[in-house]
């Protein structure tokens, strides 16, 4: 029997909508100004998603074929990345950090150098390391070594 001193007296009118299952997938596409723009480029269901990864997070699954020998199951199924992130921030406030530090750097050059970025220090940032960029960032960073080719002579030991 339900307390009629209960602070909630009817539990069944507090009901609060689960959501949806599906998902809608979107694409980020970097405009020339540097904009981000968000782009809906489909729609996937969460449970089914969840249910076709289920035997590969199996430990009976896993402990099986590592037994075998196959160290694949130890890799993301969707897709393979390999990179070197040791020095990449652990959390999302680092992250953040990294592009609040950018867009310091970014308003600390001149104001003729800002304007040929569209003074948008997102459109800097996914500028950095092109030929372009370098070209105009050159005198900001004088230890910067460009490589060129140099022919080398390959020497034949004759002994």
């Amino acid at each position: 029997m339900r307390n009629k001193n209960a602070k909630v007296s009817d539990p069944s009118k507090f009901v609060s909508d689960p959501g949806s299952d599906i998902h809608v997938l979107y694409d980020a596409k970097l405009l020339p100004s540097g904009e981000i723009r968000l782009t809906p480029n489909g729609k996937e269901s969460i449970s089914e998603k969840i249910n076709s990864e289920k035997q590969f997070t199996d430990i009976a699954y896993i402990r099986s074929r590592l037994a075998l020998g196959d160290t694949s199951v130890l890799r993301p199924a969707s897709s393979v990345m390999y990179a070197d992130l040791s020095k990449a921030p652990k959390s999302l406030a680092g992250h953040l950090q990294v592009f609040i530090n950018a867009r310091q750097s970014f308003e600390q050059l001149d104001l003729e150098t800002r304007n040929k970025f569209n003074n948008n220090y997102l459109k800097w940032l996914s500028d950095a390391g092109s030929p372009g960029w370098i070209d105009t960032m050159k005198e900001y960073l004088p230890e910067l070594v460009i490589e060129k080719e140099v022919e080398s002579e390959v020497k034949v030991d004759e002994s």
